[in-house]
């Protein structure tokens, strides 16, 4: 299974950033100050230097205790280093403050499905997808399918397969898993018109 985080995708920042002269840095606001700490944590992130990270998220989070996205990238570092108890965690307590955050769902969602806690999963990955404003909402539908297909519900797949391909038809993903379950109920033909569709975008890239 291939689960997509919609966490870390513009982490190229400056581990400088929050390492300003102490005057520039007394003169942010809390939220600039902990935006600061994150960048920071999100670089050792990228670098895969975990354990680095958790200097800076605990600065965020000693500005802001409920800062939910130092929360969240708490839960993922402490999930990198297979730490799930304390992962689940700070998950809940990212949640605990910001109850309909699509972002929290989709991540704690895929945290969920890679445990197979696949009723629990599908819950919080349902109401990322479900979120018409959420800017990773075709991920998050991508990793409904996905929990839904791993937990037997193999018509509920199909239809968050189709939403997919209806709010994006060049979903790679989308477009695989569509041509299986064709192939699988006998639909020879109509898995091939999928596979020649896959065909056609990876020769266009």
């Amino acid at each position: 299974m291939k689960f997509k985080l919609a966490l870390l995708l513009a982490v190229s920042v400056l581990v400088g950033c929050a390492t300003q002269d102490s005057s520039t840095y007394k003169q942010k606001t809390s939220p600039e100050r902990v935006d600061a700490w994150n960048n920071v944590a999100r670089e050792y992130i990228r670098l895969g230097q975990f354990e680095n990270a958790k200097g800076p998220l605990k600065q965020a989070l000693e500005i802001d205790q409920g800062a939910t996205s130092s929360l969240v990238l708490m839960a993922y570092v402490f999930q990198s280093q297979g730490e799930n108890k304390t992962a689940e965690e700070y998950y809940r307590k990212a949640l605990s403050g910001a109850s309909k955050d699509s972002m929290i769902h989709n991540n704690y969602g895929i945290f969920l499905l890679l445990e197979e806690r696949y009723s629990e999963a599908c819950t919080h990955l349902a109401m990322a997808a479900d979120d018409p404003l959420y800017d990773q909402r075709i991920q998050a539908m991508e990793n409904l399918a996905s929990c839904y297909s791993n937990s037997g519900h193999s018509e509920k797949a199909e239809q968050s397969y189709l939403q997919v391909l209806r709010l994006n038809r060049n979903s790679a993903n989308a477009i695989v898993e569509m041509s299986a379950i064709e192939f699988k109920r006998k639909e020879y033909g109509k898995s091939f018109q999928y596979f020649e569709q896959y065909s056609d975008l990876v020769r266009l890239k």
